[in-house]
């Protein structure tokens, strides 16, 4: 005898379907599902057989399918680092920080985006990371790295619980000490060369050294609070003055102190993120030629060692 094989749904749209849609007994039909792109939820469906002269025909088979959401796997944190140099890192107030581990964010690295306010968004692409509850202006983030400025709201604690969360799925929280100042120079490679420009303000490096006795600019972070107080993921004007460091800068180039005269400018750089000091400091006459040490203090506190600036 000859029979037919229908499927319907009752809502979902066409998730139902079975073949053959036709054939003779004996036979056999196969009943498939198709649950993509349908949101969690309980679908109804049937499955109609009609036989040619039976008397039981036709026969209906009620199908339900539930739909779950997909679990998410909770973030996990493998190291924070500093933003500039790379190195395990205490949290200062405007630190920018490198947080390494997985599930974090998306598969593809998405940048910041700026909301209305002038600030970093603090939630991108599903990324959110806090301390002590304070949602942090995050500068990208991706599967395995997110990067974010610490909270100014952390001046004056001695420690912060941070949490990264993903999609509403959080990681364990993660006690770290909080310092006035951390600081640390940005660099352009691996080699130490430090994102420095030179008094024309192109990029400073061994093929385009500053002569001694002019000025050079100094990118870095982890300067601490400024006065007047910094605010969250703020992208800063080109007009001055701009919020400068509390506590004292100083700088030595190729060894040598720069005197404190010869430091022109100190603080917030304009038209960055706040949280990304920069300093207009003059090469000491007696520094050689080459690539010579740079090191920037806040508070008496170094960056890191080995950053180079190249002089001739």
């Amino acid at each position: 005898m000859a029979f037919n094989a229908t499927a319907s749904t009752a809502t979902g749209g066409a998730w139902l379907s079975v073949s053959p849609f036709a054939g003779t007994t004996p036979g056999n039909a196969t009943v498939s599902v198709n649950p993509a792109g349908l949101p969690a939820g309980t679908y109804q469906g049937t499955v109609t057989i009609t036989v040619a002269g039976a008397t039981n025909s036709p026969v209906t088979l009620p199908i339900t399918l539930i739909v779950t959401p997909a679990a998410f796997t909770a973030p996990t944190v493998t190291a924070v680092q500093h933003g500039a140099s790379y190195i395990s890192t205490s949290l200062a107030p405007g630190l920018n920080i490198l947080i390494l581990g997985a599930n974090m964010g998306p598969a593809t690295l998405v940048t910041y985006q700026v909301g209305s306010n002038g600030a970093l968004l603090t939630t991108l692409t599903g990324t959110q990371v806090t301390f002590d509850g304070i949602p942090a202006p995050i500068v990208l983030t991706s599967n395995t790295m997110v990067s974010v400025m610490v909270p100014y709201e952390l001046a004056g604690r001695a420690s912060t619980t941070m949490v990264v969360s993903y999609n509403g799925a959080a990681s364990t929280p993660l006690p770290i000490r909080v310092v006035d100042t951390a600081p640390g120079i940005y660099t352009q490679d691996a080699s130490g060369q430090g994102a420095i420009l030179n008094e024309n303000g192109t990029l400073n490096s061994p093929l385009n050294p500053e002569v001694a006795g002019h000025y050079i600019q100094i990118y870095g972070t982890g300067e601490g609070q400024t006065s007047p107080e910094g605010v969250d993921g703020l992208i800063t004007t080109d007009q001055l003055p701009l919020p400068a460091p509390n506590l004292p800068v100083t700088v030595a180039i190729g060894g040598q102190e720069v005197p404190a005269s010869d430091i022109a400018y100190a603080g917030e750089a304009p038209g960055g993120i706040s949280g990304v000091i920069q300093i207009s400091a003059k090469i000491p006459e007696g520094v050689v030629s080459g690539s010579v040490p740079v090191v920037f203090r806040v508070g008496g506190v170094p960056s890191q060692a080995n950053v180079t600036v190249s002089v001739r």
